[in-house]
């Protein structure tokens, strides 16, 4: 017979298990309500506004969320914009972006 537990954590997809913080236990977060688990799996970036899975977002200890508070793509045409490697059009969307 199937354990109860393990069938009802493999009802989450494998993209919400991994973008849930250490401090979840899957098999609670199964029976959490949507909101929820988006409220702990999702984080909106604060420079292009999306709401995207914690894991689009790298590592930061010293924040209370222990993420970036900016999404890897965000932070990507940020680095090259400085270096001056984005293309024009790029920068145009990226200062866009920046000026909301």
């Amino acid at each position: 017979m199937k354990n109860p537990a393990s069938s009802q954590a493999s009802r989450l997809s494998p993209e919400i298990l991994a973008a849930l913080p250490e401090w979840v236990d899957p098999e609670d977060a199964a029976e959490w309500t949507r909101s929820h688990l988006e409220a702990v799996a999702y984080k909106r970036c604060s420079l292009c506004g999306e709401h995207k899975l914690r894991t689009a977002f790298h590592r930061m200890r010293s924040v209370y969320d222990g993420r970036y508070p900016r999404c890897k793509e965000c932070r990507r045409e940020e680095r090259l914009r400085k270096l001056g490697r984005l293309p024009d059009a790029s920068r145009a969307t990226a200062s866009l972006n920046r000026n909301r």
